[in-house]
Order: C-alpha cells, then structure tokens, then sequence
C-alpha cells in the first residue's frame, strides 16, 4: 500500500487510477475548490470513492464570521468558503459526485462529513 500527499489542484498521477481519494478539512481553505475537486474526479476510476470532510462556516453570523475568519487567518488557515451543509453537498453534488452518506458533526466549528461516488460523465 502506498501514500502520497499531494497538491489537491495539481494531482500527478493518470486518470481512473484511485479506488478513494481522502481529502480532508481542506476545500473550504482553497482560493479553487473546484479545481481540486475536478482533480480529484479525474485521478478517481469509476464509481470510486471520495471521502471529503470539511468545515461548514454558512451558518455563523456576519460578526461572528468575521472574528473567527481573522483568527483562523492568524493561524495559517485563511477560509475562501464557507459553505452551510446543503450548499456544501450540493457543491459536491455539482462537480460529478452522488453522495451517498454525510452528517454535520458538532464541534467548535461544525464539520460536514461525507462520503461520495464518482458518477459517469453521461449521468
């Protein structure tokens, strides 16, 4: 088994070469979260696996957002999205995928848990 750690917009391998792919607590810090999810499509074989946690922002007030949005830059994290749940699995939804299970765990932020397939391009 191998493991490699890899820009998320600029994967190195073939296409259709992956059962799963992990991306995790990392697309809502992407200036192009589309651009990492297309990647991740591509490296991905049919029907294969996404497994794609991240942090859900959509449902903090504006205030609230925009302290946490400066401590978090403070500390390396600068957040480009701040999807609420449905937004995010829509977000997942639209790039190619069927999720097939998700759930919003509470923490101090909440974190949307999902898993998703990789439709055909004809579906």
């Amino acid at each position: 088994m191998n493991f490699s750690v890899e820009d998320a917009t600029a994967l190195s391998f073939g296409d259709n070469v992956f059962d799963a792919v992990i991306i995790s607590n990392a697309l809502h810090i992407m200036p192009d979260p589309v651009e990492a999810i297309s990647n991740i499509w591509r490296v991905l074989k049919p029907n294969g696996l996404l497994i794609a946690p991240t942090y859900s922002h959509g449902h903090l007030r504006e205030q609230t957002w925009n302290l946490n949005a400066k401590i978090l830059k403070l500390i390396g994290f600068e957040t480009y999205s701040k999807w609420p749940p449905d937004e995010y699995l829509e977000f997942i939804g639209e790039n190619g995928f069927k999720v097939e299970n998700w759930r919003v765990l509470n923490a101090v932020f909440p974190l949307v848990y999902l898993e998703a397939r990789k439709r055909n391009s004809n579906e």
